[in-house]
């Protein structure tokens, strides 16, 4: 039995020999046959890369001085892509005078406890004013004698949603005018109503003007997609209204060119400052710039946000056979 077992053992033992040389030539077999699959896999990938067209493969300095070890130069702007931070505490908590729903809803609050006459409307034009501003009322001209011209200041109240009257004046004489300076705070609400009424004090017809002291609080951003482009790719320049108040821009990019160390203005015929765009609070508005017109180099699309020059830079490289 013991015999048995040794010659059992023994041939177990030749039996795992076997099978470990075997397995250590099958790894030799795998490590070589895997070295020649990585040599032929990168073989053919040169082969691929050297069929391909030449205007996929970036030169190795082009016109705007990139290199393929460098692509992305340093940044040479030295302006702000945004005019100043956020002040969340006005942004945040803004009276929004430019969305017709905002008004919709104040007009509602308005008119809520007041019964309803068809001569009564209000001014789709809205009144824009400053903190602490004097405003001057005349009786309107042509009223005739026997009438005369009320002028009513209500403010609107956040918390309550509702308004409560400021000042009222009645004005008989032809000559005669009235002043309300506005309280010395911003972001206020008003209702201004221009009255007329007969010789019998009774109501002939209303018109009221929405009027806001807005947060005097300006600020915008200017932004390019993307750094590194093509003369192919259009490129997306968007300004964005940051601020509290409506800002005005032009439909056109101004740009300019890095030459001699220096940023220059650069004209390439797509300016058209005759046109103006009215941005309201948070909204953007993107233009695009076609890239064709443009020489090699590095260019920053610009704009001023109220007096303050902001822009962002982008890099213009050549394809080779371009």
């Amino acid at each position: 039995m013991f015999f048995f077992n040794n010659v059992t053992f023994q041939e177990k033992e030749s039996s795992y020999k076997q099978t470990t040389m075997e397995g250590d030539y099958m790894k030799k077999i795998y490590v070589i046959g895997s070295l020649l699959t990585i040599s032929l896999a990168a073989g053919c990938g040169d082969s691929q890369v050297h069929n391909e067209p030449l205007t996929k493969e970036v030169t190795k300095n082009d016109a705007a001085g990139k290199t393929m070890d460098n692509l992305l130069d340093p940044l040479k702007n030295d302006l702000p892509q945004q005019a100043k931070p956020i002040d969340h505490q006005k942004a945040d908590h803004a009276i929004r005078y430019y969305s017709q729903s905002y008004q919709q809803k104040l007009d509602s609050s308005f008119f809520k406890n007041k019964p309803h006459q068809a001569s009564q409307e209000v001014n789709p034009s809205n009144k824009l004013y400053k903190p602490g501003e004097k405003l001057v009322y005349y009786v309107p001209n042509k009223l005739p004698a026997q009438q005369s011209y009320k002028i009513s200041i209500y403010q609107y109240n956040p918390e309550k949603n509702n308004f409560s009257l400021l000042f009222e004046k009645r004005l008989m004489k032809k000559d005669e005018k009235t002043t309300f300076t506005l309280p010395n705070e911003e972001n206020k609400v008003f209702y201004i109503g221009h009255t007329i009424l007969d010789e019998n004090n009774k109501t002939l017809h209303t018109e009221y003007d929405r009027a806001f002291v807005p947060f005097n609080y300006v600020n915008g951003k200017i932004t390019v997609d993307k750094r590194m482009v093509t003369p192919t790719y259009k490129l997306t320049v968007t300004y964005t209204n940051l601020g509290t108040k409506t800002i005005e821009t032009g439909l056109g990019i101004h740009l300019e060119k890095w030459a001699d160390g220096k940023w220059e203005p650069y004209k390439y015929g797509e300016n058209v400052i005759a046109i103006g765009i009215v941005l309201p609070p948070g909204k953007p508005f993107s233009q695009k710039i076609d890239l064709k017109k443009l020489e090699p180099g590095s260019y920053r699309a610009f704009a001023y946000v109220d007096g303050k020059k902001i822009a962002d830079e982008f890099d213009l490289i050549h394809t080779k056979g371009k």
